[in-house]
């Protein structure tokens, strides 16, 4: 059963975010793991993305794309030095020049966020992005 989740204002999504403790939690990405090493990440993306403004699916391949930009431009937004790639629609692979154990906290705080809200019921009972 799906339904229309109410979005922020702002209705953008990261990967992950922090809570008003300052604990991250789970955003765009329902899950991620890191490698042993924690040189390489996996993010896994909730299905039911979509962009507010489009209605078009935001995806893996949306944040690959951003991810690219957003390292391009000066500052890089937060982001490491690494490569990032989708597997497929709902998989993306980070993979860091040097060891990270704190990248979802970095995650947290970058500018790699997309327009996004959620169609289906959200989880834990919180809405997408919701503090």
């Amino acid at each position: 059963m799906y339904a229309t989740a109410t979005a922020r204002p702002e209705a953008r999504a990261g990967l992950v975010r922090r809570d008003g403790s300052g604990a991250v939690l789970p955003d765009a990405a329902w899950h991620w793991e890191g490698g042993t090493g924690h040189r390489r990440w996996a993010f896994y993306l909730r299905p039911s993305l979509c962009d507010p403004d489009t209605g078009r699916r935001v995806s893996a391949y949306s944040f690959e794309d951003l991810w690219r930009v957003t390292a391009a431009l000066p500052g890089t937004g937060g982001l490491p030095a690494a490569r990032c790639r989708a597997v497929d629609a709902w998989k993306l692979i980070v993979a860091l020049e040097r060891p990270d154990p704190s990248l979802p906290e970095r995650l947290a705080g970058s500018g790699l966020r997309l327009p996004a809200v959620c169609l289906e019921a959200p989880l834990a009972g919180a809405e997408l992005g919701d503090p």
